[in-house]
């Protein structure tokens, strides 16, 4: 990445890169490192943030960095991820043996389902005000619904004491799972804070928050169950790919 000409473009106070940190901490409630490092683990992940005194001239700024990458091989379809698991996948559970019990069961269901993604897309955006000027106390203003969780997410991402973090969430404009957890405006702000000894606020534009906030991935799911002629089950075998994962338990 070559960030030299937005450095000094007008209005700019500092240009931060993701190539600057190792990746920031994970949460256990985030799936991929909301910042750092030089791998790309999701569509629109963000790879730097441009602070500014306007809207216009970080977003000018933002359009003059050289980004240069390196393709490496990946599996971006569902459809694929579910035939390499079918060939290949081994359980994350298995007890007993459920392929000679399913054989001799009276009552059996074999079934395969599929559910589409789905996305919120409330009128509110995700957006988060960030002062962290001293590098002491972190103050967040953000549209979140669980509070405690995302400041103790905050604290494991920078790995600080929870008690340096206040997080105020007055107004949610729009959650129903969209805002529940800690997401890069947040991220991004505190770090722009950090670097320019100032209040930061960072709004995701409606293209980017269908891959940068909580949404419900689409999945396949095959269902194997046995039972007796009584109705007890005897047999349960779940296997089920979606981003980020794929498993299987019987």
């Amino acid at each position: 990445m070559d960030a030299t000409a937005a450095r000094a473009a007008p209005g700019v106070a500092a240009v931060i890169t993701t190539l600057e940190f190792e990746p920031l901490a994970r949460a256990d409630s985030n799936v991929a490192h909301l910042f750092g490092g030089a791998t790309v683990e999701h569509y629109h992940q963000a790879i730097a943030v441009v602070v500014a005194d306007t809207l216009e001239q970080a977003r000018g700024a933002a359009s003059l960095i050289e980004v240069h990458y390196e393709e490496t091989p990946g599996v971006f379809d569902l459809e694929d991820a579910w035939t390499r698991l079918q060939s290949t996948g081994e359980p994350t559970a298995n007890v007993g043996d459920v392929d000679a019990a399913f054989d001799a069961a009276p009552v059996t269901l074999d079934e395969t389902y599929r559910t589409a993604s789905q996305s919120h897309a409330m009128m509110e955006p995700h957006a988060s005000i960030v002062d962290w000027s001293d590098g002491g106390q972190m103050t967040v203003w953000t549209s979140n619904q669980m509070i405690e969780w995302t400041r103790q997410a905050l604290a494991t991402t920078f790995e600080i004491d929870a008690d340096r973090i206040r997080l105020e969430s007055p107004y949610v404009g729009g959650g129903f799972g969209g805002k529940l957890w800690l997401r890069a405006d947040a991220v991004l702000a505190a770090l722009g804070s950090r670097e320019t000894g100032r209040p930061v606020k960072v709004a995701l534009p409606r293209p980017m928050i269908f891959n940068n906030t909580t949404h419900r991935s689409g999945t396949i799911q095959r269902l194997r169950i046995a039972a007796g002629a009584d109705g007890k089950i005897t047999v349960f075998d779940h296997t089920a790919v979606f981003p980020y994962a794929a498993r299987r338990q019987r």
